[in-house]
């Protein structure tokens, strides 16, 4: 499954651009979503219980794993399993494919390669596997 989305619309935060990427949603739709799940007027960051709330009604999401020492985005996608996962570097969501060796966020809007990609030395938090439903 490639990363099905552009991270397009009004909303220019990283949370909504991840829900975008996943979902086919405009930002401004994912972040309608988050403000009714959290009940906030302004999304700016998102925590993991919103999001997964979000994202659960179009995928299956595998468990949350969280990072064991520091390891930077670049190692992290040689580590992670191949497949679709959601992931948080130092505050940031961003969507990658560690099959294709991808990433997007909210800056780059659609998937671009690992070594193109400017935060890839930020330190990977947590992380889960995005399955199809």
């Amino acid at each position: 499954m490639p990363i099905p989305g552009i991270a397009s619309g009004r909303n220019r935060y990283c949370g909504p651009g991840a829900i975008a990427l996943l979902t086919n949603l405009s930002t401004h739709d994912a972040a309608q979503k988050l403000r009714d799940v959290t009940g906030r007027t302004a999304i700016r960051y998102v925590e993991w219980e919103p999001m997964h709330e979000v994202l659960s009604a179009y995928h299956t999401l595998g468990n949350r794993q969280f990072a064991s020492g520091r390891m930077n985005l670049s190692a992290w996608m040689d580590y992670a399993e191949a497949g679709i996962h959601l992931v948080i570097v130092t505050g940031h969501w961003l969507v990658a494919d560690t099959a294709k060796g991808l990433v997007a966020d909210n800056h780059t809007k659609l998937p671009i390669p690992i070594s193109c990609y400017k935060k890839r030395r930020k330190i990977v938090r947590s992380w889960c596997e995005v399955e199809s439903l």
